[in-house]
């Protein structure tokens, strides 16, 4: 089997192929897929792009896929550290806040048990009013 040969294409602002014989690359370079992808995110038909690099339509979309996803990576500010270490952050204050609630619901239920216990029907105090409860890690109280 030979190796494919391919016509050049000039760049736009560029010199035409001293001939038409000219071989194209087997393998283009990053710059040169650069010029064709930024060829088409400039306006240029695909097809003409395609029908003149003689490359096929389908592989220049996936050029411009990948220049476009790489360069919204370069635009990102966080890293992958960083990232992390959010995600993480977050699970740490849903755990909080699912323990917060448990000993919030357990002192209400504990005010209205001994409300009832003394006989009063006075309204379960607020959180500001009451003691914060200890909870162990368990997630359940710890009885004085």
């Amino acid at each position: 089997m030979g190796a494919k040969s391919r016509k050049t294409t000039p760049a736009l602002g560029s010199e035409p192929p001293a001939a038409e014989s000219s071989e194209l690359p087997a393998r283009w370079s990053a710059p040169r897929k650069s010029d064709l992808v930024l060829r088409l995110l400039r306006g240029e038909a695909l097809d003409a792009v395609s029908r003149e690099s003689q490359v096929p339509a389908h592989e220049l979309e996936t050029w411009k896929r990948i220049f476009l996803e790489q360069g919204a990576r370069g635009l990102r500010i966080r890293g992958e550290s960083e990232e992390r270490e959010i995600t993480l952050a977050r699970a740490k204050i849903g755990e909080l806040m699912m323990k917060l609630e448990l000993a919030e619901h357990l002192i209400e239920k504990r005010a209205s048990i001994m409300g009832s216990a003394t006989g009063s029907q006075s309204a379960p105090r607020k959180m500001s009013d009451s003691p914060p409860a200890k909870v162990e890690t368990s997630g359940r109280p710890r009885h004085p």
